[in-house]
């Protein structure tokens, strides 16, 4: 309450003087003076009173009416041989004439010179009492226990990493980690946070389609929490909201199998064998299951304290995605979840290597979402799945790099410049008659026996039975169309298609490919080039012209997303690929 205000004025706190008053016409300069020195002299000497040598306060700011008594400030006593408690500095918060550095200084129990009255007495009495203090501070700290500033004249001192902060935001510690007055506290050094965001952590608790459960004789609703963490019981409700009967039967009883699949329930060792091809194929089959089966895996596998368990999950996890996708809506929530394990704390977690299955997840889901489900008509076989299951260990040659490619054949076949899988496939449509046959790399091969030719290729198997030269046409382009980077990199797009019909440009442009790129490049177009010969364009019906079209898509990929600028390029495409057959012919072809 304000003084003058209400009926009667505020009592202060310690005696009152008879000699408090303050006059206008007694306020001199000499006076404040005096009245500023008496003051340090009692901080100075705590056993003098008030009685023995009174105090004429002075208004630093503003000039007191006629007859306004203001009561005397009480200062604290200060005990010499404990340090004032702890203030922080802000700059920038100053009311007044801004002498200085313009800092003013806040304690945790006086309000800051924004929110005070400027009219009030009282606030102009926490001014003065507020200096006076910092005065008594600057001279009772010792600041020969600080850090002390550089050389340069840097007036900041560090704070050690050992302090704590009060709620208030004043740091609390032992003396020597006090800031001395007039320091800037040095903030610690920003540290970037990891990939794996709070933000991207709670992408899957963030999806609004996950079903809410419920248990109990009073039907209590399970948490979020509780619902994505591993559980040895069995599910009475699908996790992904849906109003298919069907689908949430289904939904039910392949909790069930992933559960006696993963060890956490008890199955015969033969069943247990069959479990995953079963899971596999239902969600191949069945697209509304897939986003379902993911959630299970991703619920099994968070909290999982069972090491053969935790295995078997991300075993289950890597096979699936290596046959279909989740939904679009899905996928960016899946992905937060295994970008999450690839931590490197997470590179042996209880013995299971959790990153490098969480690894080949992301890898595989980032390309899968591109690619689409598994084509074809017959449903993945067991080979395929166990195929599936140990690639995060015995990589694919499908859907790799160059680099990685060539690191996977280096056991088998060390002295091979260009990938085998392009060798091998090469040979074999010429084996198999290629150039007597119409529509050769335009007509399709059968898609199941494509995938069954791509599973044995992929452990360097020699397939010998197959007569159809379509077959092995296909898989060569889907491998070329699978390169987790295209043959012409991105950064020589433009270079191709604007120097698409320049000879002596385009050629440059391959020559200055990088060497394995140019190498099977050179190889690759060599190939096409034997049915280029007009005897066999008068069998197969494809001219120069129309292997370019076939091809090129194979070789280039346009960086726009936009459809009319894709359709734009694809002529220029074309135009480039036939440039290099028809005039590229360097001798360092390798074999």
């Amino acid at each position: 309450e304000e003084e003058g205000e209400g009926e009667g004025e505020d009592q202060p706190d310690g005696p009152v003087q008879p000699d408090a008053t303050c006059d206008d016409d007694a306020q001199t300069p000499d006076s404040g003076m005096a009245t500023d020195n008496s003051m340090e002299d009692r901080i100075e000497e705590p056993g003098s009173t008030a009685a023995t040598k009174p105090v004429e306060p002075v208004d630093p700011l503003n000039k007191l009416e006629d007859e306004e008594k203001i009561e005397e400030p009480k200062i604290p006593e200060v005990v010499p041989d404990a340090p004032p408690a702890p203030v922080f500095e802000e700059e920038g918060t100053c009311e007044g004439d801004g002498g200085g550095a313009g800092v003013t200084s806040y304690s945790p129990t006086s309000k800051p010179p924004s929110q005070r009255k400027k009219g009030s007495v009282k606030g102009k009495v926490e001014l003065l009492k507020a200096s006076l203090e910092e005065k008594e501070r600057s001279k009772s700290v010792d600041c020969s226990s600080h850090e002390r500033p550089s050389s340069s004249g840097d007036r900041r001192v560090s704070v050690g990493a050992s302090n704590t902060m009060s709620p208030m935001g004043s740091p609390m510690g032992s003396p020597t980690n006090l800031v001395p007055s007039g320091a800037i506290p040095v903030a610690p050094a920003f540290v970037p946070p990891l990939p794996s965001t709070k933000k991207q952590e709670k992408r899957m608790e963030q999806y609004d389609q996950i079903a809410q459960h419920k248990k109990g004789l009073f039907r209590k609703k399970v948490s979020l929490a509780n619902m994505l963490s591993w559980t040895k019981d069995s599910i009475a409700r699908p996790m992904i909201r849906t109003s298919d009967k069907k689908v949430k039967k289904e939904a039910v009883d392949l909790f069930k199998l992933l559960q006696m699949y993963m060890g956490d329930k008890r199955a015969k060792k033969d069943v247990v064998k069959k479990l995953g091809l079963e899971i596999v194929t239902r969600g191949w089959v069945n697209p509304p299951l897939r986003d379902e089966i993911f959630i299970q895996l991703a619920r099994q596998t968070t909290g999982n304290t069972h090491p053969q368990s935790l295995l078997h999950g991300w075993e289950l996890f890597s096979t699936c995605l290596g046959f279909f996708p989740p939904s679009p809506k899905f996928a960016m929530y899946l992905e937060g979840y295994i970008y999450r394990h690839l931590e490197p704390d997470r590179a042996n977690y209880k013995g299971v290597p959790v990153s490098v299955h969480a690894n080949h997840c992301y890898k595989r889901l980032e390309r899968m979402t591109q690619t689409g489900a598994k084509k074809g008509l017959k449903k993945p076989t067991a080979d395929e799945v166990e195929r599936a299951r140990r690639a995060p260990f015995n990589p694919s040659m499908f859907g790799n790099t160059l680099d990685d490619v060539m690191d996977i054949q280096q056991k088998r076949h060390p002295g091979l410049e260009i990938p085998w899988i392009v060798t091998f496939l090469t040979k074999f449509v010429l084996q198999c008659g290629a150039q007597k046959t119409e529509g050769i790399f335009r007509v399709p091969g059968d898609i199941d026996e494509v995938n069954s030719l791509k599973t044995k290729v992929d452990s360097f198997e020699e397939s010998k039975n197959l007569r159809d030269p379509h077959v092995p046409a296909s898989l060569l382009k889907l491998w070329f169309r699978e390169l987790y980077f295209p043959l012409v990199p991105d950064n020589y797009y433009d270079e191709c298609v604007y120097n698409c019909d320049h000879v002596a440009n385009a050629v440059s442009v391959a020559d200055s490919l990088p060497s394995l790129n140019r190498l099977l490049l050179l190889y690759t177009i060599r190939f096409l080039q034997e049915f280029t010969r007009d005897d066999v364009v008068a069998v197969t019906k494809m001219d120069i012209s129309n292997l370019a079209m076939v091809w090129a898509p194979n070789f280039l990929r346009c960086p726009s997303s936009d459809p009319k600028e894709i359709y734009d390029y694809t002529r220029r495409e074309m135009t480039f690929l036939r440039t290099l057959m028809e005039n590229w012919n360097p001798t360092d072809v390798p074999e």
